[in-house]
């Protein structure tokens, strides 16, 4: 699942073949995509007005984000494995089962160039401002089929030329599971392959260093300056690396495998997931544990909102499940959706003796609410709506918050050691790659 750019809708890919858009607050239904093939991954563009798909058929195609009207189909034979928008979003990056990428015109759907390796391409993705693409795979195969021989390659996006070309004859180049990632300013270029070690190479010198767990990575991602790496495992770690000496910096351990880990946008948290069915908040210089989300499965992929107050799960019982970060952000959501704030014996009844004090102070204080009408033999009280007085009637309680749907939605509540809560979407939708 993924949020737009605002953090008001959410995108997710379904077990029953669909893409979905949901109100992000509400989680009403807004809109399904459907091509009559099974959608795989989907995935915004920055002003969240269209979406790319990619079906089991092996099609990609374009759809507008607020009508769910198909635009247009890239037309290949090949299965499309891999698909994403260049900075511009002018043009489209597939890459499909025959082992070749394609750069198509986002507008109109036409193909413009073909890249590929000697034997096989297995993954290829942007640069950050679009003018590069880099691309790992195979150049020599054995008689077996085996990948012998395998490099990353800088190349033009515009030409297709080759600019640049990193060995990587020890790596098993495989048909999926190899990447190859930029840092932001373009001078270190990520790549690892399915197996535990992975590479930082020095674009401008081509010399290279390697990292490496104990098992197979699962996810990198490069923080903000391009300065350290972020690698989760097999092993059940995920670790922070110094990119320019290859010095292993933190080490986050959850109790199964890792499957994605994010740091947020000012890099004092990491977020993790597992299949030890938690997603956990780090602090990113210290390796403190701040938060354990619980879910009910394991954990696939999880991401902040634009706000950093909610975080979005997907997990393995096809899930997507929207979390408040702090008792704080969650007491401001609730605010936000309530008419007033507790009567003095509501308070009594969740708070105990903690004095009386409203929660929500752009609220009424429900102290009013509290009095006895005219009507029930009681006065009015022009006292201070602020401070709590004693009534000659016991006041029903009132519903604190506006109703909100539930069936076909499903509302559910998860608290964590800390007093998360977190709103889940329907159960039968699964992960959408981003």
């Amino acid at each position: 699942a993924v949020w737009n750019e605002d953090g008001s809708r959410v995108l997710t890919v379904g077990w029953d073949g669909t893409a979905r858009i949901w109100d992000a607050t509400t989680a009403k239904e807004l809109l399904v995509l459907s091509d009559g093939a099974s959608v795989e991954q989907a995935s915004w563009n920055q002003k969240g007005s269209r979406i790319l798909t990619i079906s089991e058929n092996g099609t990609a195609r374009v759809w507008d984000a607020e009508t769910g009207q198909e635009l247009f189909v890239l037309p290949q034979e090949a299965f499309v494995t891999q698909v994403s928008w260049n900075a511009e979003e002018s043009r489209i990056l597939t890459v499909s089962d025959d082992g070749q990428a394609r750069i198509w015109d986002a507008e109109s759907g036409a193909e413009l160039l073909t890249l590929s390796h000697d034997a096989f391409l297995s993954d290829a993705s942007w640069s950050e401002d679009g003018s590069r693409i880099f691309t790992v795979g195979c150049d020599e195969q054995d008689e077996w089929d085996t990948c012998v021989k395998g490099s990353a390659r800088v190349l033009d996006a515009a030409s297709g030329a080759e600019l640049l070309t990193l060995p990587l004859d020890e790596v098993a180049i495989q048909d999926e599971g190899n990447r190859a990632i930029l840092n932001s300013d373009g001078s270190r270029l990520f790549t690892h392959d399915f197996g535990p070690t992975a590479h930082i190479w020095d674009l401008a010198s081509g010399e290279g260093l390697t990292i490496s767990h104990d098992t197979e990575l699962t996810d990198a991602v490069w923080n903000e300056d391009g300065s350290r790496v972020l690698t989760a495992s097999w092993d059940r770690t995920a670790r922070v690396w110094d990119a320019a000496s290859g010095a292993e910096l933190l080490t986050l351990l959850h109790e199964g495998t890792i499957n994605h880990a994010i740091w947020n946008r000012d890099e004092s948290r990491i977020l993790t997931v597992s299949d030890d069915r938690t997603a956990r908040v780090w602090d990113a210089e210290t390796g403190d544990l701040l938060t354990i989300l619980p879910h009910s499965a394991g954990v696939d992929q999880a991401s902040w909102d634009r706000s950093e107050s909610r975080i979005l799960t997907v997990s393995n019982d096809g899930r997507a499940t929207l979390f408040y970060v702090t008792l704080d952000d969650l007491v401001d959501a609730a605010c936000g959706r309530a008419r007033r704030n507790m009567t003095p014996l509501q308070w009594a009844l969740f708070m105990g003796d903690e004095p009386y004090r409203a929660t929500c102070p752009d609220l009424k204080t429900g102290l009013a609410q509290a009095q006895p009408t005219p009507s029930e033999g009681g006065t009015t009280s022009s006292a201070d709506d602020s401070q709590p007085t004693s009534t000659s009637t016991t006041p029903t309680p009132e519903p604190t918050s506006t109703p909100v749907p539930t069936l076909p939605l499903e509302l559910a509540s998860f608290e964590d050691p800390a007093g998360v809560f977190g709103l889940s979407y329907p159960a039968n939708f699964d992960q959408v790659e981003e």
